[in-house]
């Protein structure tokens, strides 16, 4: 298996955001600093239909995790940024190349 840098992994987030935002109706920058529920304004379905594209590409991804570790912070300071979201698709690759 080829290892993936975390440029390459934030890459591949932006870019299949990038497919989705049209959906969500967002035409503003996509960086690693684009908030997803402020700026993107993007539901938690949308979350689940993103993890499953990073599923498709990458193979089996922990996103139960990211949801609980979300779900923990109070609604009023709950936010994600798209570098987030790559950080924690990146280090859950590494984790899972690393128990094979």
């Amino acid at each position: 298996m080829i290892a993936l840098s975390a440029d390459q992994v934030t890459s591949d987030v932006i870019e299949a955001i990038g497919e989705m935002a049209g959906d969500w109706q967002y035409t503003g920058p996509l960086t690693v600093e684009t908030r997803m529920y402020a700026d993107m304004e993007i539901q938690s379905l949308d979350f689940v239909t993103l993890a499953s594209a990073m599923v498709n590409r990458y193979g089996p991804i922990p996103f139960d995790e990211f949801y609980t570790r979300l779900g923990e912070q109070p609604p009023e300071t709950r936010e994600v940024t798209v570098g987030q979201f790559a950080e924690f698709v990146f280090k859950s690759l590494n984790r899972v190349a690393d128990s094979a």
